[in-house]
């Protein structure tokens, strides 16, 4: 999410009379995001918490609006955060604005096809992963129904802010599936390649390591299906050498990792501190909002908020490590794929504030990045005006209006995703289809690694957030 962060830092720097606050939840990494949507909700309520509380009593700065964006499982994480501010009465106090999601499965995780291998994903990814495996696929768990119930304070919430964005890979997302992360129940990319895929091509691009680089944004209405192709094609072939040599590792070392998770989740959550969000809200209002004195406990409490970084940095850095090997695998023909085509390759180096020595107190968590590399260029003032004119094409994208999903039946839902489904679409959402070349697009959509085309999909989406709060502005 470093991208991410940096692109809205970038686009929000220059908006007049607004100060913006960044913090980045830090404290459910590793092993700790197999503790379930619920525990991980509450750890990043309560650093959200002390991160008030430290700009009320360091910066005497009081916040009045806040904004989500959620990536992967962090957009559950929000969502579910965002239903127990409801509880609470936050948004009595706190303005809420925009929720974007990247890459979130809204509809859980299912592989659909009747296979051998398949109903081995399901059977693993349910009982391997924690709590928050079960959670995901709905394996004795209600959890993501429960978060699109109209009458519970997850909807109620979600449907206070101004404006509900979701970013998702249409092909190549080997975590999470074009169906669930658009909230649909057609899935038109999974076995097939569409004969002709069509783009938006009135965005703005940017000049980024020499090459200029625009995101690839679906046209879903002009793009349509022709004679269908299997996924087995030349990319496929040049994967598997790689894939077998990895595999007597990769297997082992998956397996074991996930066990730990899981056994460790369940410990955990056998001995786990209970956060009382609804009382340290209502202390911090007093002191924040309607001018008392902070209570002790809350002082002890940012003391330990600023030391959150170091606590879990040895967490940090092996979720790091693990992904790091994972995502080398899979995305070996991704940068063989994309070099070739565009003369584009990813760059190492990480965003400057990773690198920072500062690790105590608001400094490390809300540094402004200045840049990405010294030659990328994005002229904000001219991609805010072009993407007002096709933003607004995005919403409540209908899928089946599209040749996309011609002659291709519906998924086979049960009744509880059903639900799902059409509760979440009875608000209105933005939904972005993003098309990348990386053979795992899961992280190169925020551009994880510093992928050009993951960086321009970000530094679109910050022109849209930008070019609204412009618009309110001049109102």
């Amino acid at each position: 999410m470093n991208v991410v962060e940096a692109s809205l830092k970038q686009a929000l720097k220059s908006v007049p009379n607004e100060s913006f606050y960044y913090t980045n939840a830090s404290n459910f990494e590793f092993l700790n995001t197999y503790t379930g949507v619920e525990d991980c909700s509450m750890k990043v309520l309560d650093q959200m918490f002390t991160d008030i509380e430290i700009l009320r009593s360091e910066k005497k700065t009081r916040i009045t609006k806040i904004s989500f964006c959620g990536y992967s499982f962090g957009g559950l994480i929000a969502r579910y955060c965002i239903g127990k501010l409801e509880e609470i009465g936050f948004f009595d106090e706190v303005k809420p604005v925009y929720f974007t999601t990247f890459a979130t499965p809204h509809l859980g995780v299912r592989f659909f096809k009747d296979s051998l291998f398949n109903k081995s994903l399901n059977f693993l990814g349910s009982r391997c992963f924690g709590k928050s495996g079960s959670e995901l696929f709905l394996h004795y768990s209600d959890m993501l129904l429960d978060l699109t119930r109209p009458e519970s304070s997850y909807m109620k919430g979600l449907g206070l802010f101004k404006m509900r964005i979701l970013l998702v890979n249409t092909q190549n997302d080997r975590s999470v599936a074009f169906y669930t992360g658009f909230i649909t129940n057609y899935s038109p990319f999974e076995d097939t390649e569409p004969a002709k895929l069509e783009f938006l091509d009135n965005i703005p691009g940017l000049k980024i390591w020499g090459q200029m680089v625009k995101p690839r944004i679906l046209n879903l209405e002009q793009s349509s299906r022709g004679t269908l192709a299997t996924t087995g094609d030349e990319t496929g072939r040049r994967m598997v050498l790689p894939v077998l040599l990895i595999l007597p590792i990769l297997v082992p070392l998956t397996l074991i990792l996930t066990v730990t998770g899981t056994v460790y989740a369940y410990i955990f959550l056998l001995f786990r501190r209970k956060i009382d969000i609804a009382a340290r809200w209502a202390k911090l209002t007093k002191y924040v909002y309607h001018g008392g004195r902070m209570a002790t406990s809350e002082q002890n409490a940012i003391e330990e908020g600023k030391n959150l970084s170091t606590r879990h940095i040895g967490d940090r850095a092996m979720a790091e490590l693990t992904q790091d090997a994972v995502e080398a695998v899979l995305d070996v023909d991704g940068k063989v794929q994309q070099e070739s085509e565009e003369g584009l390759s990813s760059r190492s180096k990480t965003p400057s504030s990773e690198q920072s020595d500062d690790s105590s107190g608001l400094n490390s968590r809300f540094e402004i990045l200045d840049e990405f590399e010294s030659d990328a260029s994005y002229d904000f003032e001219s991609a805010s005006s072009k993407v007002r004119d096709v933003f607004s094409s995005f919403k409540n994208l209908d899928l089946q209006a599209s040749s996309l999903v011609t002659g291709i039946q519906p998924l086979p839902f049960d009744s509880k995703r059903m639900q799902m489904m059409h509760n979440l679409n009875s608000l209105d959402w933005y939904k972005i289809p993003v098309s990348l070349n990386n053979f795992n697009a899961h992280g190169a959509i925020v551009a994880r690694r510093n992928e050009p085309r993951g960086i321009a999909t970000t530094l679109f989406w910050a022109s849209v957030i930008r070019s609204d709060i412009m618009g309110s502005l001049e109102e």
